[in-house]
């Protein structure tokens, strides 16, 4: 398969077999040629069958599910779990390493932002005590910036792919270590990912406009309000 140089784009299917990969190919092409008249009949659709098919392919899918009895929240270890995970890290690794050149990697899921808002995160006082742990300890006010992103790992056109399956919180001013030592005088929530930019996370919106390619993976640009 060629290497993309920046990401940009669908590649064709590469399954390892030429019926399945005619199969996904002609999917995928019907599917773009849907969206071009989907404006026209989604909203009348939803409104009628959205609900009733929501519905019937949740019940479906709990009917072939087995109740193993958890309780709310409640999280088992399976057996072969490493396992799983191992297979995912390497099967994810695999193909970015198929698709892309080395500097050009793009992320594995939720490579594509469809916008990032201002917003504030506020902690009640009325929290019960046992849930005021971390940042929601006191009540206060978090300034926050929110990504709405997706899909991935391909950055496909909004005509071809514009559904978002990611909404991440950047919280601005938690005091408290940081994950990158680098940014040990940094007061803000590192793990959240918003906006990335090599080597230079201390970036303000308004220098954006300086830099070559910026890319909006990790919010470190994101340290004050843009001017």
């Amino acid at each position: 398969m060629p290497k993309s140089d920046d990401g940009h784009g669908l590649p064709p299917a590469d399954t390892g077999s030429a019926l399945l990969n005619w199969i996904a190919n002609t999917s995928m092409f019907l599917v773009h040629v849907e969206r071009r008249f989907d404006p026209f009949f989604r909203p009348a659709f939803d409104a009628l069958f959205r609900d009733i098919l929501t519905n019937v392919t949740t019940g479906l899918i709990n009917m072939m599910r087995k109740d193993e009895g958890f309780k709310l929240a409640e999280e088992r270890f399976r057996p072969d779990e490493e396992a799983h995970l191992d297979d995912i890290i390497a099967t994810m690794g695999n193909q970015m390493r198929r698709l892309w050149k080395p500097g050009d990697f793009q992320r594995g899921g939720n490579t594509k932002t469809h916008g990032i808002v201002r917003g504030e995160v506020v902690i009640r006082e009325d929290l019960p005590e046992h849930m005021r742990r971390g940042i929601f300890a006191q009540p206060r006010t978090y300034p926050a910036w929110v990504r709405f992103s997706g899909p991935g790992p391909y950055i496909t056109p909004d005509i071809d792919d514009v559904g978002f399956m990611s909404i991440s919180i950047k919280l601005m001013g938690v005091p408290g270590p940081k994950l990158l030592v680098r940014n040990a005088g940094y007061e803000g929530q590192r793990a959240t990912p918003a906006l990335e930019l090599p080597e230079r996370s201390d970036l303000l919106f308004s220098e954006l406009r300086a830099v070559p390619c910026a890319r909006f993976h990790h919010a470190g640009a994101l340290d004050k309000d843009p001017e």
